[in-house]
């Protein structure tokens, strides 16, 4: 009898094209041959054998209950989704009261809570006591994406890219306006399928990505830096304080290869 593996995510990557979540998601439900379903419409998992949490902002209240009641064998957190806002920066020292927790019997009816990078897992242990977490201290991407970062010419056009972001949170405005006071020659990247975003960004001696909150990991700081694409930003970019953020492009294309094989290892567990 075939095993059953269930990820339930807030949106599709045909909702969102370009997000680091969704993206993540999508090679997920490829390669664990994994069925998907929208937080909003999930309600019981019954059925399955194996059972994946991404992003659960929207859960359907029968669905968070059936999850809380029955456990489940992963959550993915790609966020900060434990609190009110989703943004723990608000905090003296990342540390909010109870009242401002969402989410706390979800995370706890866990059987592994996975967390993309130490920035991240550190907000987490400040403010709930989980059992069995892990660190990926890392992200996800196609074998044949990886070849394209590794195999990316060193030779760049000498101009600096800036993100037209979806949202205020990742710092378009501000971005321009620290560009324009260094005086860098600046091109702006539209939304764009994923496969021509990768593209068109390889060709840039810099990024300039500035956060207005804190980042889970920075997906797009990652894949410049596998590039050869020199990354400027903030405090807030969270994969700046992973082990391998000095390390050379090709380490780093390395380090991402065993950080998926490490990935699903751990998912493949039964």
């Amino acid at each position: 009898m075939n095993k059953r593996t269930l990820l339930i995510s807030d949106y599709s990557l045909t909702e969102c094209p370009l997000g680091g979540t969704e993206l993540t998601d999508t090679i997920l439900i490829e390669q664990l041959g994994a069925d998907f379903i929208k937080s909003s419409f999930f309600t019981n998992g019954a059925g399955y054998d194996k059972i994946i949490v991404s992003n659960a902002w929207e859960l359907n209240p029968i669905g968070r209950e059936w999850l809380e009641s029955n456990g489940f064998d992963f959550k993915i957190e790609h966020d900060f989704q434990l609190f009110a806002h989703r943004i723990p920066d608000g905090y003296p020292d990342f540390k909010a009261p109870e009242s401002e927790l969402r989410n706390v019997k979800l995370y706890k009816a866990a059987k592994r809570v996975i967390f993309q990078s130490s920035y991240q897992k550190n907000i987490f242990d400040l403010n709930i006591k989980l059992n069995k977490t892990y660190n990926l201290e890392g992200n996800i991407w196609r074998d044949d994406e990886l070849d394209f970062f590794e195999n990316t010419p060193s030779t760049k056009n000498g101009r600096c890219a800036i993100l037209r972001g979806r949202s205020f949170s990742k710092g378009f405005a501000q971005a321009v306006e620290i560009a324009d006071s260094l005086r860098l020659k600046v091109d702006v990247l539209d939304n764009m399928p994923y496969s021509d975003f990768i593209r068109e960004l390889s060709k840039y001696s810099n990024v300039l990505l500035y956060p207005l909150r804190s980042e889970s990991f920075g997906r797009v700081a990652a894949e410049a830096s596998m590039m050869g694409v020199a990354v400027l930003t903030n405090k807030f970019m969270a994969c700046t304080a992973a082990p391998w953020w000095e390390s050379n492009r090709f380490e780093i294309v390395r380090y991402m290869r065993n950080c998926k094989k490490n990935l699903f290892n751990l998912l493949s567990e039964n």
